[in-house]
């Protein structure tokens, strides 16, 4: 019997939860729809990866979930540009384009993205994909016929330290356009780009040279759990990126 009282106990708990979080989440949806009352609420593609609103969120979609957790309203975040095309969400909202695809957008200012998100989901996991964009690169998924963004999945999650953003290696230098040199003896990543060298950084050092010029990294490239992570602004101006930051979310955009 006792037994029986603590399984319902724990029923009705979780029940509870979930009715608070789609009760929540229908109140946000609303405070977005008197904001913005052309948007269609009801469309997953707004916060989500494709209509199915159980898959992961894309950056826009990050930002929403982050507000609703920190009970924000919608205009808090409403001037930073989620997907770092360039406009900001309410821009966006506005002209009837997604503030969450790079690739939708009222003009074309870049035509490459790549956002490294550096937030945690609502639940605590750490968010272990990255989003790469290419307008001249079509993508095919067995979800949406045509599509011109990636959700690649990394190995290990992105994170900040010393304000700066720290990525998985190749993640983010093969993802940015680069390839990959690694020098065991001197613990040196080496850069290149179109088989140039372009950017070097050690294990443990503070200071890289890019371009053949000195650096300061701010923070010094790691090893963590065997992964070696780097810091990301580092290697996109070894590549020739433009540094999109949007704070609400922690959302690390470069642009080309």
């Amino acid at each position: 019997m006792k037994r029986l009282t603590i399984v319902a106990v724990v029923v009705l708990a979780i029940f509870a939860v979930s009715f608070l979080m789609v009760t929540a989440q229908e109140e946000y949806a609303d405070e977005m729809g008197f904001y913005y009352y052309d948007v269609d609420t009801t469309d997953c593609l707004i916060c989500h990866f494709h209509d199915n609103g159980d898959t992961d969120r894309n950056p826009y979609g990050v930002q929403y979930e982050a507000g609703m957790a920190e009970a924000v309203e919608i205009t808090t975040y409403e001037n930073q540009d989620a997907d770092g095309d360039g406009y900001t969400n309410a821009q966006e909202l506005a002209k009837g384009t997604n503030p969450g695809d790079f690739t939708s957008s009222p003009s074309r200012k870049y035509t490459k993205c790549v956002s490294f998100i550096l937030s945690k989901e609502d639940d605590g996991d750490s968010r272990k994909y990255i989003v790469a964009n290419d307008v001249n690169k079509r993508v095919t998924k067995n979800v949406d016929d045509n599509i011109f963004f990636q959700q690649v999945e990394i190995d290990a999650p992105c994170y900040i330290k010393n304000d700066k953003s720290m990525v998985p290696l190749r993640a983010g230098i093969e993802n940015l356009g680069g390839t990959v040199g690694w020098d065991g003896g001197e613990k040196r990543v080496d850069i290149f780009k179109n088989g140039k060298l372009v950017g070097q950084m050690w294990i443990g050092r503070q200071y890289a040279k890019i371009n053949g010029k000195n650096y300061d990294l701010v923070t010094a490239p790691e090893i963590v759990n065997s992964r070696t992570f780097v810091p990301v602004k580092g290697v996109g101006d070894s590549l020739g990126a433009k540094l999109i930051w949007t704070p609400f979310g922690q959302i690390a955009s470069f642009v080309f």
